[in-house]
């Protein structure tokens, strides 16, 4: 079997940069539903598709902190899976 699509969730930004930055992913905003938060940067690595999701920052109560914990990582990491689901 081959692995064909990676997705790595990283909970904040500040973590995802380097490893996003030095692979040359590009933002995809199309990725996740305008409704949330979520961010989404895809690229390929050595003839596979990969995908970076981190949670966001707050945008509700205006302190632009990143979303961590089990709820936003759960729902992040649910979307990019249902979405790779067929690719």
């Amino acid at each position: 079997m081959t692995i064909s699509n990676v997705v790595v969730a990283i909970a904040m930004e500040a973590e995802a940069s380097p490893f996003v930055n030095h692979l040359n992913l590009q933002p995809d905003t199309s990725f996740f539903p305008t409704e949330t938060p979520f961010h989404a940067f895809r690229g390929t690595h050595n003839n596979c598709n990969l995908t970076v999701i981190t949670n966001g920052k707050d945008d509700i109560h205006g302190t632009g902190v990143d979303n961590v914990g089990t709820v936003p990582a759960s729902l992040a990491t649910f979307l990019a899976l249902q979405k790779n689901e067929n690719r």
